[in-house]
């Protein structure tokens, strides 16, 4: 069964391109999961025991460009279409 993702509001999208501060944070809040897993790391103890974490350098790495992407190159006249 394919699992149904809840889409961000294109309005939503709007605010976080004029830089407003709440719809960014919602955004970052979407993804997190997603953002979290791609910026995992595995470490080995002095025992050789796997252990993983979020590297937290990545993580800001990807939100940042995330973000870059919307706030410079999203286009405002291609609107989905349930928004047409």
């Amino acid at each position: 069964m394919k699992c149904e993702r809840k889409r961000i509001p294109y309005k939503i999208i709007l605010a976080a391109k004029r830089e407003d501060m709440s719809a960014i944070e919602e955004i970052l809040a979407h993804y997190d999961t997603y953002i979290n897993y791609h910026s995992r790391r595995t470490l080995y103890d002095e025992y050789g025991m796997p252990y993983t974490y979020v590297d937290e350098d990545i993580k800001s790495r990807i939100q940042s460009k995330l973000l870059h992407k919307i706030i410079n190159d999203f286009d405002l006249t291609r609107l989905p279409e349930e928004e047409k």
